[in-house]
């Protein structure tokens, strides 16, 4: 009877740390958030130099980092290249306005 008792301890144990680990998993908009307060270089250092170790070991999060950095240059590049239009045309805004309203 005793040994049932300690399995189930430690079986209770194991799952009560599965339970931890499970509690630190994030959502990916917290993890997205995270990582732009990285990239923008807002987060405090401890937390800084903590991911930058778990980017040493982890070479997935360390290629999705480096794809974030990259859409985001993209992006900004994509900005500064579109040049903007000098007259839109009149017909086509009123196409737009009607189409709006139309869907309301």
């Amino acid at each position: 009877m005793k040994i049932g008792k300690e399995n189930a301890s430690n079986n209770t144990l194991s799952s009560k740390q599965n339970m931890d680990n499970t509690l630190t998993m994030i959502t990916s908009d917290q993890a997205d958030s995270f990582i732009y307060s990285f990239h923008a270089g807002v987060l405090p250092l401890t937390k800084k130099l903590k991911f930058l170790l778990y980017l040493a070991l982890n070479r997935e999060c360390r290629h999705y980092v480096r794809s974030y950095k990259n859409t985001i240059r993209i992006t900004k590049d994509g900005y500064r290249t579109a040049s903007p239009i000098e007259k839109f045309p009149k017909k086509l805004l009123q196409i737009i306005i009607n189409s709006q309203k139309s869907n309301k």
